[in-house]
């Protein structure tokens, strides 16, 4: 066999043995989960709240549904999840470790970071496990018929 087409197979075969841990750590590299950004037409903020109309949000229908957004204006994130048939939560979406997204997952009821450490957090914000030392920033959430009010202040 030639070099050539020995480091052609080995590269074919490390990116067989690779590619699923490499397409997982995507989120880890880039510091963004999959969690869906909602568009600016699906809330308004009025008088230190954001108010989330739910019928322009499907991704919040599900139990365990989640949806992220930025508030550039005020360089906040925040993730809001579903975590019952009429309750929410909202954190801020940065982990307190290394500052990355974190993703809520329903079927444990937690939120973890998407960095390689994977901090993890409880519905109120609370570490579960480290490497993070501090929870996250939780709002105060309020349903009002289709609409989540979330108080930012």
């Amino acid at each position: 066999m030639h070099r050539n087409d020995f480091l052609k197979s080995g590269g074919v075969l490390l990116a067989c043995t690779c590619g699923t841990s490499v397409l997982n750590g995507c989120k880890a590299i880039t510091g963004n989960s999959d969690t869906p950004l909602i568009s600016e037409n699906a809330y308004t903020i009025n008088q230190g709240y954001l108010v989330l109309d739910l019928d322009r949000i499907p991704e919040l229908e599900p139990d365990g549904g989640s949806v992220k957004l930025e508030l550039t204006s005020r360089d906040l994130k925040i993730i809001v999840a579903r975590t019952g048939k009429n309750s929410f939560v909202a954190l801020r979406d940065q982990c307190t470790h290394g500052g990355r997204e974190v993703e809520y997952k329903h079927d444990e009821s937690i939120f973890r970071c998407v960095s390689f450490g994977h901090s993890k957090y409880g519905n109120s914000g609370e570490v579960i496990k480290g490497p993070a030392k501090t929870g996250l920033e939780k709002f105060t959430t309020s349903l009002v018929e289709k609409k989540l009010e979330i108080k930012l202040v």
